[in-house]
């Protein structure tokens, strides 16, 4: 995948796909406007371990973040779950 750069004053439209089973079978997958940014197949946690996170993190898929001192804001809207 290519790295993805997120620019300040600009709504995106993010859909992630799950394929929520155990084993090889499991899947996630990541859009940005309708362009998959990250695909991570198998290894799924299943039971009470598992949960979904919405917010600000330091790192994203996967590389290091650039520090706590960094301004960051989110913007959610119409948050949707449903069956594909």
């Amino acid at each position: 995948m290519l790295p993805v750069r997120l620019e300040a004053k600009k709504w995106y439209d993010f859909r992630v796909e799950v394929n929520y089973v155990a084993g090889a079978a499991g899947s996630i997958e990541m859009y940005i406007n309708g362009t998959k940014v990250f695909t991570h197949k198998g290894g799924l946690p299943i039971g009470s371990r598992a949960h979904w996170d919405g917010g600000i993190y330091l790192a994203g898929f996967g590389t290091t973040g650039i520090g706590t001192t960094t301004p960051r804001t989110i913007y959610i809207s119409n948050v949707s779950c449903g069956k594909k």
